[in-house]
C-alpha cells in the first residue's frame, strides 16, 4: 500500500502540472499508471486520496458507538442474570 503522504504527492504532481500525463507521473513515482489514474480518480470523487479498503465489506449490524456507551449496563445484566 502506497502511505498517503505519497498519494497526497502524487495528486499535486499531476494537478500543478509537474508532470502532464499518467505515465510520466508513474514513472516519477515508481508507481503504475492505473495507480495513477485510481488515485486521480478517488481525489476527483471524495476530494481525499485515502484508502477505499475502510468503506468496502459487509455493514456491521450494530453501532459500536452505542455498544460502548451501554456496554456497562450489558456487563451487570451478564453478571447477575434473573
Amino acid at each position: 500500500m502506497i502511505p498517503i503522504a505519497v498519494r497526497r504527492k502524487i495528486v499535486e504532481a499531476y494537478q500543478s502540472g509537474l508532470s502532464g500525463i499518467f505515465v510520466e507521473t508513474a514513472e516519477l513515482f515508481g508507481v503504475g499508471e492505473a495507480t495513477v489514474n485510481r488515485l486521480i480518480r478517488l481525489h476527483w470523487e471524495t476530494g481525499d486520496v485515502l484508502s477505499n479498503v475502510s468503506r468496502c465489506g459487509r455493514k456491521r449490524r450494530f453501532d459500536l458507538d452505542w455498544l460502548r456507551r451501554h456496554a456497562p449496563c450489558a456487563r451487570v445484566v451478564v453478571a447477575s442474570p434473573d
